[in-house]
C-alpha cells in the first residue's frame, strides 16, 4: 500500500512589529537632514528616507557613520560615547540616543546660571 502524505498548511498571521519611539519628531527630522547632507543623497534616496532607514542601506561605510555621529555631536551639542556610537545603525537609533543624552549646552547654561548666582553672592568664578 502506498503511503499518503498529508499536507499541513500553516496559517501564520503576521502582526506588525510596533516600536515605541522616544525621540521627538523635530530630532528625527534634524537627523534626517544631517544624514542627507553627510551622505550627499540624491533626491530619490532623500525622498525615501524613513526613521528606520539603515545607514548601510544608504551606502554608508564605517567612516561615513563616524562622520554622521560627529556631525550629530556638533549639531546637538552632545558627546556620544564609543559604545553608544556602535549601536547607532538607523536614523531612529540616532534620534532616540540624542534625546536620551544630556545636552552639553543645557549643562553649560545651568552651570553659567549657577556661576552667576555665586557672583551675586560675592564669590568669584576662579574660586569654584
Amino acid at each position: 500500500m502506498g503511503a499518503t502524505r498529508s499536507r499541513l498548511v500553516s496559517l501564520r498571521i503576521r502582526t506588525p512589529r510596533f516600536r515605541v519611539y522616544a525621540a521627538k519628531a523635530e530630532t528625527v527630522s534634524k537627523v534626517m537632514d544631517i544624514v542627507k547632507q553627510q551622505l550627499a543623497l540624491g533626491a530619490d534616496a532623500a525622498a525615501s528616507l524613513t526613521p528606520e532607514s539603515k545607514f548601510t542601506d544608504l551606502g554608508a561605510d564605517s567612516l561615513d557613520t563616524v562622520e554622521i555621529v560627529m556631525a550629530l555631536e556638533e549639531e546637538f551639542k552632545i558627546t556620544v560615547e564609543e559604545d553608544n556610537a556602535q549601536n547607532i545603525t538607523t536614523i531612529q537609533d540616532a534620534a532616540d540616543l540624542i534625546d536620551k543624552l544630556p545636552s552639553v549646552r543645557l549643562f553649560s547654561l545651568l552651570w553659567t546660571h549657577h556661576l552667576g548666582d555665586l557672583g551675586d553672592r560675592g564669590v568669584s568664578r576662579g574660586t569654584c
